[in-house]
């Protein structure tokens, strides 16, 4: 016999959804297959395989946990009969939730009735003489009829029946007297801790599978009010334990990825740092590169021009390059000595001129007008011919803008202006005086200078010349009425 003792108060215990998270979690070694959970529907159209061996039993995970009434009698055929039965199913454990079961019962008290029979003896001795092998198992955790015992203990003890039906390969038998209270109260817990089901789905479960027996009870399954509030309390219990777990784990999570984001930010604010100070330190390679090729170059006399720094690699290449050839020059070391630039005005812009620059400078400057060169000495133009091109150079110019530009640059005679003949008096349009010729009168007085003739008429010509009729002038207006009286 084996008894399953509570835990003791205060040590860590998982919750319904860790233990079946847990369980979905487990190394093969450890995790055992537990049947799904098929809707009422399903149930109903495969009955048979949650119809128990005896009229009082059923299953409730097929293959994994059976429910049901006392199996045994006090008469020994029958009894042997419903142990057999129910041993032929794959039964390994059995589970009684009787207090008043008592395993050293003497047999004249099962007898006489005053006790009821220990029937896990039997099973023993019947598993051993027709399912060779088998090992089996009786826990005992007494409850009393129609009532309860501590949230604690009934809540331990179902989650460790949990435990073993998720880790092992046992296939449970639980009982009480009838199957129908005690048994149903640990049915919903077990169905809470393995599928994670609420108070009222649990029960539900556990009432319609209780109703497929081959003699069904009309009797609820948990049986008294008092078993179903203890259901919901430790249920109820068991939900809020998981939400603070959840809460916690939710919390644990925010304040790791918090970490993480910092942890990262941290990381990126050192890597920016370190390419900022990269780039400070190339920026000052390469300003302290410019400056000494810069004064390097001002020292051999050459013309610093900003645009064309080198880099700090081509530093040494510079520094060979300023170096002069001057064989002559007894201070070089080795042949070499660099070349001093003259002394820098004290005002104006700076001109550094290098020795290339002083042979060109000391060379005749040729014009650009010069004839090529030539054996013969060119003869002076004459002297009249010279004044006389000025002259007709400076009365060109003299012209202003009215002549017009030739290929020397200078402006030609004026343009001269096409003369037209007059038009013919037949052609002249009454009333217009054309335009006076160039060179012509003058406009006289009066005349506007859009070259149109005003002529002043009268009405009294305007009407006749045009066939106009005046009109006869009008009579003299009636009266103006006065205001009515």
């Amino acid at each position: 016999m084996r008894s399953l003792a509570p835990p003791v108060a205060g040590e860590n215990r998982p919750t319904a959804q860790q233990a079946y998270t847990n369980a979905e979690t487990a190394p093969p070694s450890q995790r055992r297959t537990l049947p799904p959970l098929e809707s009422f529907q399903v149930i109903s159209q495969r009955k048979q395989r949650y119809v128990g061996p005896t009229d009082e039993s059923n299953w409730v995970l097929p293959g994994r946990l059976m429910v049901g009434a006392f199996p045994g009698v006090s008469d020994d055929r029958e009894n042997d009969r419903l142990l057999n039965s129910i041993l032929s199913c794959g039964i390994t454990t059995f589970v009684c939730l009787q207090r008043e079961y008592d395993p050293d019962a003497p047999e004249s008290a099962w007898r006489s009735g005053a006790a009821i029979r220990p029937y896990y003896p039997s099973a023993v001795a019947l598993a051993a003489r027709h399912h060779r092998g088998r090992r089996l198992e009786f826990i005992h955790f007494g409850i009393e009829d129609c009532s309860v015992v501590e949230d604690d203990a009934v809540a331990a003890f179902s989650r460790s029946l949990a435990d073993r039906l998720r880790c092992t390969d046992e296939v449970i038998y639980l009982h009480c007297w009838g199957g129908h209270g005690r048994a149903g109260t640990i049915t919903c817990l077990l169905l809470h801790w393995l599928y994670g089901l609420n108070a009222l789905d649990a029960m539900a479960r556990c009432q319609f599978v209780h109703d497929l027996r081959r003699v069904p009870i009309v009797v609820g399954s948990p049986q008294t009010q008092t078993q179903r509030d203890q259901v919901c309390r430790v249920v109820a219990s068991s939900l809020a334990s998981d939400k603070l777990a959840a809460a916690d784990a939710s919390d644990l999570a925010r304040r790791q990825r918090a970490e993480s984001d910092e942890r990262l930010r941290r990381q990126v604010a050192a890597r920016q740092e370190a390419a900022r100070r990269e780039k400070v330190h190339r920026e000052n390679a390469r300003q302290a590169a410019a400056d000494q090729a810069r004064r390097a170059q001002r020292k051999a006399g050459s013309v610093w021009h900003p645009s064309r720094t080198p880099s700090p690699d081509a530093l040494p290449t510079l520094l060979h390059g300023v170096a002069v050839s001057d064989e002559n020059d007894p201070r070089g070391a080795n042949g070499f000595a660099p070349v001093r630039a003259p002394p820098i005005p004290p005002s104006g812009p700076i001109v550094v001129q290098t020795q290339r620059v002083k042979a060109q400078a000391s060379k005749p400057t040729a014009s650009a007008f010069a004839p090529p060169p030539s054996d013969e000495v060119p003869t002076p133009p004459d002297v009249p011919v010279v004044r006389k091109r000025m002259a007709s150079n400076q009365s060109l110019h003299s012209a202003g803008s009215r002549g017009s530009m030739t290929a020397i640059g200078g402006h030609g005679p004026p343009r001269k202006q096409m003369q037209m003949p007059p038009p013919a008096a037949s052609e002249v349009p009454r009333g217009v005086v054309p335009r006076r010729p160039a060179g012509g009168a003058p406009r006289p007085a009066g005349r506007p200078s859009g070259g149109r003739r005003i002529v002043a008429t009268s009405l009294a010509q305007h009407q006749s010349l045009n066939g106009i009729v005046p009109r006869p002038p009008p009579g003299p207006r009636p009266p103006r009425r006065g205001p009515p009286g």
